[in-house]
């Protein structure tokens, strides 16, 4: 088989791949981003538990609500624009000081699940990387070309913003 050959092979297996999932409902992305934040980890870990500001400085998303809040937990609404209105509840563990997971609570049409995790490593005393960890499931199949915006831009520019607002500038 020439190169060619191959390639439309691939491809074509890929598109079976896409449409089987398609059929079975299955739109699951998974990314993970990192950045390194000058800053000590207490300091990081407020502004990423301090959900109330995100509005303020994160501009897609337009409000928060804390549903319920404890020691050990946290559940969180957002309702943010990201090419269009999406609300979802999530529920944060807050057990761990370096380590952020949440769970999907409940959403809109548009998601069907939403889990992952912030982390927060110290290098040194202040500095610090900060990990974002995304597993999303969505009820409708979205273009490659908006899924590879929400990968490539939005979540450096997202994590670009915590960095700023854990620094100062923000």
């Amino acid at each position: 088989m020439c190169f060619v050959g191959l390639l439309c092979a691939v491809r074509i297996w890929q598109i079976k791949s896409c449409f089987k999932n398609i059929l079975k409902g299955k739109y699951m992305v998974s990314i993970e981003k990192s950045i390194t934040v000058n800053t000590n980890a207490s300091k990081l870990l407020n502004v990423v538990t301090n959900f109330n500001s995100y509005p303020d400085f994160l501009p897609e998303m337009k409000k928060v609500k804390i549903i319920k809040s404890s020691a050990r937990s946290i559940t969180v609404t957002f309702d943010m624009n990201l090419m269009q209105q999406i609300k979802y509840t999530l529920k944060f563990d807050l057990k761990k000081k370096n380590l952020m997971p949440w769970s999907f609570v409940e959403g809109d049409s548009v998601i069907k699940d939403n889990s992952g995790f912030w982390k927060i490593e110290k290098l040194d005393k202040n500095l610090c990387d900060l990990t974002y960890h995304l597993d999303i499931d969505f009820n409708i199949w979205l273009p490659s070309s908006v899924i590879e915006m929400l990968l490539n831009d939005h979540l450096p520019r997202m994590l670009e913003k915590f960095k700023q607002r854990a620094e100062g500038i923000l």
